[in-house]
């Protein structure tokens, strides 16, 4: 019965990941910005007190596949003063040839020994580091930056763990000199 369960859980998700999502980034400059690409997953981050309060909501999209990978991760702020502002969208571009590692999709526990969510890490080459743009809500022209891993987190594992199947990177055979 949890084989039948899980195995239609993992289909639904399937599913998620052929449809479009399509969100539309305003900025205080009056520029728009179009995300469109399909939604992988979101996690909550709350404040560190012993209340815990949800303090922004990340949103994580897959825009590109194949060997071109285009990611994107939209935060919003949580604050009864700001719910739904944006705090900044990030969008990363690289290829399949960059990444020296994709790990497995790992369990990010507590103190208390309680699964708070997952996360997928990707890392780049030392000499190949990711591309990737910020923009805030202020400015619609983003601000270019490079960086050496990337991580996806989500509540739930079954997103991530069919994102780690389109990144999963075959090694190749090393050629012999004979």
């Amino acid at each position: 019965m949890n084989t039948i369960k899980n195995n239609l859980l993992i289909a639904s998700f399937l599913i998620a990941f052929t449809a479009v999502a399509q969100q539309k980034i305003e900025f205080r400059d009056g520029n728009t910005l179009q995300i469109e690409g399909v939604f992988v997953c979101s996690k909550t981050e709350y404040t560190d007190d012993s209340i815990p309060v949800p303090r922004r909501e990340k949103q994580f999209y897959l825009l590109e596949a194949g060997n071109n990978l285009k990611l994107s991760v939209v935060s919003n702020w949580m604050n009864p003063k700001l719910v739904n502002q944006l705090e900044e969208v990030r969008i990363y571009q690289f290829t399949k040839d960059q990444l020296e590692d994709v790990n497995q999709v790992n369990a990010y526990t507590n103190e208390n020994e309680d699964t708070t969510h997952y996360y997928l890490t990707i890392d780049s080459k030392e000499e190949q580091p990711f591309s990737y743009q910020v923009y805030t809500i202020y400015s619609s022209k983003p601000e270019e930056k490079t960086w050496s891993n990337f991580s996806f987190e989500s509540t739930t594992k079954a997103p991530l763990d069919v994102l780690y199947e389109r990144f999963i990177i075959i090694p190749q055979p090393e050629e012999s000199g004979e």
